[in-house]
Parts: structure tokens; sequence; C-alpha cells
């Protein structure tokens, strides 16, 4: 009871990551919930985790404009599974699946990235896929697919980064420099003790080799734990990435955070841990930050799963259901409803976890795929709102 009250009041905890490669196991560990799911439409039936939604503009006529989703599921063993929609967000149905045959040793914190240029033998449109593969055998690595035909069949391509250790190696998300280098970031725990974990990133020019790891935000306080990056592209000078900071203890556990870079590879000193995002209400959001960008709106959408007050760090009224807009100055953060209410919002892998935020109609509308559980099991919940 103790610990259910510490989740429901306060954002000071701990994080809590996915491992192993059952499903079950993973969804029914911290399953103390209220019996109210979020609000939206079911993207499917199926268990669903780590949502990541993508509107095609580089994949030619009859294409763009699709929509896909991307979640962590379960066949029974892990995939990638790929939903599509035809009508602007308004219905989703399987696509395809990603089914990394090293995935029965775990699989986590899977990612979807069209190119928008050539990288290498890769074509504008060529859809990437990523996940944390090897969690239960203790040798994790990131390995990156490929797909020609818009999320429908894929192909291995190659391993951004290999452990060499029994650290873990999370959270993958692809961007690409002004130069037309593919990135590839990542939470890495490989480092330990001299970090807990770090941010690192890894660059290829034909999506085959990559380079050694450099590090984007690293702590010199070891028991820091910087994790969960989002890259965008803001304009042809400005990139931002947002994660969030745990180990810090306190109010700001786990506070979400962001950095900036000119280039999209240089983020400055790996030490400074960034500007911490918060509202003019001094509310913040702690755990799992995700970001959306429209250039036609010049407009910056972003979530995290729990919202806080600065003050204190208490849970506050709004936490679920909220997200912040900003314009490139990143200045001002401002509040407003999210697509999807997620009412039992807490330290968990399922409930508001890293919700997948995509902007439609030319930034008009924000569309918010969100996990919550449905009895005992995770699942994804799609909603679009006019912004």
């Amino acid at each position: 009871m103790l610990s259910t009250m510490m989740v429901l009041t306060s954002c000071s905890y701990s994080p809590y990551r996915m491992s192993g490669n059952n499903n079950d196991a993973m969804i029914s560990t911290m399953n103390d919930k209220l019996d109210v799911s979020a609000s939206g439409s079911l993207v499917s039936n199926d268990v669903a985790m780590y949502p990541r939604a993508v509107v095609l503009q580089h994949s030619g006529a009859g294409v763009n404009g699709r929509i896909l989703v991307d979640a962590t599921s379960w066949n029974p063993a892990g995939i990638g599974a790929i939903y599509m929609s035809t009508d602007n967000g308004t219905s989703f149905n399987f696509l395809g699946a990603v089914a990394d045959p090293l995935a029965s040793g775990g699989i986590c914190c899977t990612t979807l990235f069209e190119l928008p240029i050539q990288i290498g033998n890769m074509p504008p449109g060529t859809l990437l896929w990523a996940g944390s593969i090897g969690q239960s055998i203790k040798k994790m690595t990131i390995r990156m697919w490929a797909s020609r035909d818009g999320g429908k069949t894929w192909a291995y391509v190659s391993s951004p980064a290999v452990a060499a250790n029994a650290g873990g190696l999370w959270e993958p998300e692809f961007s690409v420099t002004v130069d037309g280098q593919l990135v590839c970031h990542f939470s890495d725990e490989t480092e330990q003790p001299r970090y807990s974990q770090l941010l690192q990133e890894v660059f290829s020019k034909d999506g085959l080799t990559w380079s050694q790891r450099y590090p984007t935000v690293a702590s010199t306080n070891p028991g820091n734990r910087p994790g969960m990056a989002n890259v965008r592209q803001l304009g042809p000078s400005l990139w931002i990435m947002t994660y969030e900071l745990c180990g810090v203890g306190g109010r700001y556990e786990c506070a979400a955070h962001f950095r900036t870079s000119p280039n999209g590879a240089n983020w400055g000193p790996p030490t400074d841990l960034g500007i911490l995002m918060e509202d003019a209400g001094a509310r913040f959001f702690a755990h799992a930050p995700t970001i959306a960008f429209s250039p036609e709106r010049n407009l910056l959408a972003m979530t995290g799963q729990i919202l806080c007050q600065n003050s204190n760090g208490a849970i506050v009224p709004g936490s679920g259901a909220t997200i912040f807009v900003t314009d490139p100055t990143l200045k001002v953060w401002t509040a407003r409803a999210s697509p999807v209410s997620v009412p039992d919002a807490r330290n968990d892998p399922c409930p508001n976890y890293s919700s997948g935020l995509v902007f439609l109609d030319h930034g008009a509308r924000l569309m918010q795929v969100a996990t919550d559980y449905q009895g005992s099991a995770c699942k994804a919940y799609h909603n679009t709102i006019n912004v």
C-alpha cells in the first residue's frame, strides 16, 4: 500500500524499464491500477508498448500521407508490430512485423523512422526500425532493420551498437545530420561504474558501418541516468534533443530536459545536463518525454508520463492528460489538453509511458498514441485533436 501511495502522490521515484521476453510477466508486474482505461480508440487488440508514429512524407505519390504506428509487441516472441492508417488516423490495421530472430532473448523500446534523404543504397522513404535486443541473455545489441515497401516487409541491415559486457543498450532513436549522416542515439549502461547510464550517438554514411560512440549527455555524477532521447530538426541549423534525467533524487527525479545542436551532431559539452522544460505554472514532466514538430506551424509539442509541480515534485491535476507546446525559440512552454487521457499515469512501463506524437494536416492536428492497461494487458490508444 505504501508504494502505491508514493506513486500516486510524488514524482520522485526510480525509473522502471521493461526486461525479459515474456509480455505476460511485464504487463502484470505493476498492475495495481485504477479500473479506468485511457480515452481514445484502440490501435489494435494486440499487446502494445512503447508506441511510435510516423506520417510518410518521402515515399512517393499514393503512399505519402499514410500514418504508421510501431509498437513493441509479442506474437508470442517479441516483434515490432506495424500498423497503418489510410484514413488520416481514424482507424488502423495491421500491416507487417519486424520479427528479429534474436528477440527471443528479449526486446524493448522499438523505434520507427522514415529516411528523408538517401543513405547508402537506401533511398528517401526507406523505413528504419530498431530495438534493444537481448536483455534476457545479458548481451545486448541495438539492431536496425529496413523496409522499402512502406512497412510490409523488413530486412536486417546492421547493428549500430553492440554491448561489450552485460550492460544495457536502450531506447534507440534515429536522426539525420546537416551533412547527411544517419545518427543512432541510445542510452548506454556499458560504461559502469563511471556512468550508471549516459546518452551516446553513433554515425553512419551508409547504414552499414557505424562510427565509434560519442557521448551527448554524460554526468560527472556517476549515479545520474540520462536516457530516452528524442531528436527532431527544428530548422536549418537547429536540432533539439529531449530526455529524462534520472538518478538525481528529490523532486526532479527523471524530469524532462532538453539540449540543442546547430548541426544534429554536436550537442556541446556532454557534462551539460540541459534545461528543464516547464510551463508558466512551474510544472514539468517526469519520465519518458517524447516530441513532435510541425515545420508548417513552427510548433513543437512534447509530453511525458507524469506531470509534476516544480516546488515540491508532487503529481498535479492534469497528469496523464497534458501536453506542452512551444516554438523553436524554446522559451515558453504552454500547457494544453492532450489528445489521449490516461487517468492512471504512474511509474510503470505501460500507462502513458513514452507516447508517440505526430502532427497531421500540415500541423493543424496532433495525434497521440498512448498506452494503458485494458485488464491485465497493455494496449495502445490513439486520438487526434486540433492545435
